[in-house]
């Protein structure tokens, strides 16, 4: 027994049973006829191909007619808007795929927060959902809960960041219309001012470093106030770099921590970074002093290499 679709495409029962040659009956089963619910049902239809060959959509597996009926809709309305839907695509599912594919393309300190964010939170109250069916209101309902048991708005914030970012990106690729994340997110929080020392704070400062531990650290927080150079970036300076005579360095560099755990060199966060600097005489002196350090163990006219 098959229906035909008003559209396109035909709903019918199948079975596994086999012929006596070893070849399924497919939809010719006689016991599809008996009145008994033996198999299941299914819905074929022909999509359009750039060559003009046969190209079919077989699903089966469908416990009742209605069912098939609604699949093959489905099927025909993907075919219409673009759109490669899946009913049976969960968030969990998709977005362990988006973070497989963003691991490639991520640094590893922002790969670690966005693995985080999914895993700690995105999967655990959204997983189970299968990705058509999300909504607006289900991110509204989670932010309001977050924020009512304690999390902070930075948080909450970051978290739907990443949430929206994976969705772009299944819109991109024709997974989904639209983004539900789109309109409804936390607004971005606004950072804290920041108060920064005037030059008398800073001079006493240093000064107070070189005066009671004159190491490696005081050295480094010459470098920082001096250059204007981010902590990773300072840490990342390679001797190479580092210009003395010229009084000049290049930023080329960044050293970070992932989880704080393993350490990555890379480049810096912006190509405005990777640039020059000017070295004031006090930084010029810092550098010297560690230069000074790292040659005492190396045998004379040997050149200093690495950080």
């Amino acid at each position: 027994m098959a229906s035909q679709s008003p559209e396109r495409g035909r709903v019918y029962r199948r079975c596994g049973c086999r012929r006596p040659d070893g070849r399924q009956y497919g939809a010719r089963c006689p016991k599809l006829h008996d009145g008994s619910r033996h198999g299941s049902w299914a819905f074929a239809v022909d999509l359009p191909s750039a060559d003009d060959k046969r190209q079919p959509l077989c699903r089966s597996g469908f416990a009742t007619q209605k069912a098939a009926e609604t699949a093959l809709e489905r099927a025909l309305e993907s075919e219409r808007t673009g759109l490669d839907r899946s009913e049976d695509l969960t968030i969990a599912t998709y977005l362990a795929e988006w973070l497989r594919l963003k691991e490639k393309a991520l640094k590893p300190t922002t790969f670690a927060r966005y693995r985080d964010h999914v895993h700690a939170d995105l999967i655990p109250s959204f997983g189970r959902l299968p990705l058509p069916d999300l909504r607006a209101r289900h991110i509204t309902a989670w932010s309001e809960a977050e924020l009512a048991h304690g999390r902070g708005r930075t948080a909450v914030y970051r978290i739907g960041a990443t949430f929206s970012s994976a969705l772009s990106h299944a819109v991109r690729t024709r997974v989904i219309a639209a983004n539900p994340c789109r309109y409804i997110l936390l607004p971005r929080p606004v950072a804290p001012e920041q108060i920064c020392w005037n030059p008398t704070q800073a001079a006493a400062f240093l000064r107070h470093n070189h005066t009671h531990y004159g190491d490696q650290m005081a050295d480094l927080f010459e470098l920082l106030p001096g250059t204007g150079m981010r902590r990773g970036e300072s840490l990342g300076l390679h001797w190479t770099d580092a210009h003395l005579a010229e009084r000049m360095l290049l930023v080329r560099w960044s050293l970070t921590a992932v989880n704080n755990n393993h350490l990555y060199l890379g480049h810096p966060k912006t190509k405005a970074s990777r640039n020059w600097v000017s070295l004031a005489p006090r930084v010029v002196a810092a550098l010297e002093r560690q230069a000074a350090l790292a040659q005492a163990g190396q045998p004379k006219g040997t050149p200093l290499e690495g950080l």
